[in-house]
């Protein structure tokens, strides 16, 4: 097993150094973004061209400033990131321009950080330009920004690191905002370096693995396990841009056969998504037997959904006890929770299924907390998750009161501090289960209802048309009383189905009142990209809230998919 440099580097180029000299023609990132269009970089060129790049960009910005890193999936968007650390500056992850929708996010970020310059491709640069004439637009985000890109071209020059600190800052990590605004996540080097260290363990990963990856390298589980985990390990990963991935999803699956990966995963929608485009597969079409860790986080684990792939995809050589169901957060770094690759353990609570993502990683403690006491909770006893150790990150950027509240809370009968995750769970066997979020319960009748499993029940309606629709349950303050809303996002190959979802209204109205002894206020089916995400795709019940009113096309009685 080949891990990192027995130096224990306290950041991340000390690795890409010592990678680039012991395996300097290696293949390190493969990059598919089409059938036509697959790119590779060596370990040996990646540091020469993050030292170059890193040099231009030091005309802009010092240690410790901020750059957004603005470019789309690619090999240029993982020399960037390296150029950022090789040159001390602070990295600010965040989703390209080139939709407007992303415009009013990239914005609040801008101003929140502060950042002195923009790494973004041409196409961007040009965008950034116009969005500084939208009305209503700051001009100070835009206007005055750079716009840098790495060239493969740019002679090789010499230029020494920056000689990073572990609690140095090494990324603003903005966070994905599933029930408020998204805040900066200080993370250092050295929270960096500990939770890379943990995910190798967990997920078994070293120099022999190869992985798959097409999670968006601006969220904090595709900036890890595409490019970080990676570099930790010294293995080789091909890299797909989300879009492609998600459009056909089959072609991750095939991603993964045909280069033999060991490594691969994702949020339990994508796994959905396979199971419905499996009909297309022809036998033999693909070989999943080298697939040997696939790693489940970012949204609730759906036990259904994963029994359903085991049984799609057995026939093509995959096994059913790969799986590593994971907990994780930005402001833990990224993984707080798994025992690693194995079957799923399902534990049944309140007649739900729920999936264990096991203990903490080395390092990090745990505990189960009553959000109003502050006491600890019994095995068995739902409560707020929190933990503490070198994975968390050191609070809120430039909001100190939020950071006291979350990064500082002390529980009745200990004075250290722990990080309030926002998450409830509960320890069985040992085994951690999430049962959902604080802000996201919905109380009827003094009853605590999980948003979670109210979408759980809606989507087991019909499997197939809701197998990888976004649902959103959620309350509202009616005339008289609280009421519950549901809003499902179809999928795009699904959009022009209305008269089946149509159908569907009776079944859904019944199961609710069936499971839950609520009676459906609304429901609405509504086109893809409707529903309020966060920046990896989960919807944001709160902002859900926040929508226009419904008309009457969002009533039982009547919907349209417009």
């Amino acid at each position: 097993m080949s891990g990192p440099p027995a130096s224990a580097p306290a950041g991340i180029i000390d690795l890409l150094r010592h990678r680039a000299a012991q395996r300097p023609d290696s293949v390190a990132y493969r990059f598919i973004e089409s059938p036509s269009l697959d790119d590779h970089i060596t370990w040996g060129e990646l540091a020469r061209r993050a030292m170059t790049f890193a040099r231009r960009l030091g005309t802009q910005a010092r240690p410790g400033d901020r750059v957004l890193l603005a470019l789309p999936p690619g090999i240029d968007h993982v020399v960037a990131l390296f150029g950022c650390f090789w040159a001390g500056a602070v990295v600010v992850p965040t989703l390209p321009m080139r939709q407007r929708r992303n415009l009013a996010m990239l914005q609040a970020i801008t101003e929140d950080c502060d950042p002195v310059a923009m790494i973004c491709d041409a196409a961007d640069a040009e965008e950034a330009r116009a969005a500084a004439t939208l009305p209503g637009a700051h001009p100070a985000p835009w206007g005055r920004l750079p716009s840098l890109a790495p060239s493969a071209d740019e002679a090789a020059e010499p230029f020494a690191p920056h000689r990073a600190a572990t609690h140095d800052l090494a990324l603003l990590q903005y966070t994905s905002g599933s029930t408020g605004t998204p805040k900066g996540v200080m993370l250092t080097h050295g929270n960096l370096m500990h939770n890379l260290e943990g995910q190798s363990r967990v997920y078994g990963i070293d120099a022999d693995s190869r992985g798959v990856i097409w999670l968006p390298p601006h969220h904090d589980m595709g900036l890890n396990a595409g490019i970080l985990q990676p570099l930790h390990a010294g293995c080789q990963v091909t890299l797909m841009s989300p879009l492609y991935a998600m459009q056909r999803p089959l072609r991750w699956l095939q991603a993964i056969s045909d280069t033999r990966a060991t490594v691969s995963g994702g949020p339990s929608f994508a796994f959905g998504a396979c199971i419905a485009a499996a009909p297309q597969l022809a036998p033999g079409a693909l070989d999943l037997s080298s697939w040997r860790c696939a790693f489940l986080g970012a949204e609730q684990i759906h036990a259904p959904t994963m029994r359903a792939f085991v049984r799609t995809f057995a026939p093509f050589g995959l096994r059913d006890d790969i799986f590593a169901a994971s907990y994780g957060l930005a402001e833990s770094t990224v993984l707080s929770t798994c025992d690693g690759a194995g079957r799923l353990r399902v534990h049944v609570r309140a007649g739900r299924e729920l999936v264990g993502c096991g203990r903490a990683i080395d390092g990090l403690e745990l505990a189960i907390v009553d959000p109003e006491t502050r006491q600890p909770r019994a095995a068995g006893d739902e409560g707020e998750i929190w933990l503490r150790g070198p994975s968390i990150a050191k609070g809120y950027w430039r909001d100190r009161d939020r950071t006291t509240q979350v990064f500082r809370a002390c529980t009745s009968e200990d004075p250290r501090p722990w990080l309030r995750t926002g998450d409830l769970g509960v320890r069985i066997d040992d085994d951690l289960v999430i049962t959902g979020r604080i802000k996201d319960l919905i109380i009827f009748a003094g009853r605590n209802l999980h948003a979670e499993d109210i979408e759980a029940s809606v989507r087991e309606v019909d499997t197939g048309l809701l197998a990888d629709a976004l649902i959103a349950a959620f309350a509202t303050d009616g005339d008289d009383r609280e009421e519950l809303r549901v809003i499902i996002e179809v999928s795009a190959r699904h959009r022009n189905q209305l008269e089946a979802f149509e159908a569907l209204r009776p079944g859904i109205a019944r199961a609710v009142l069936r499971d839950f002894d609520v009676r459906l206020g609304h429901l609405a089916f509504v086109r893809p990209g409707h529903l309020p995400r966060t920046s990896s795709g989960k919807v944001r019940r709160q902002a859900c809230r926040d929508l226009p009113p419904f008309t009457d096309r969002a009533t039982p009685e009547g919907a349209s998919i417009p």
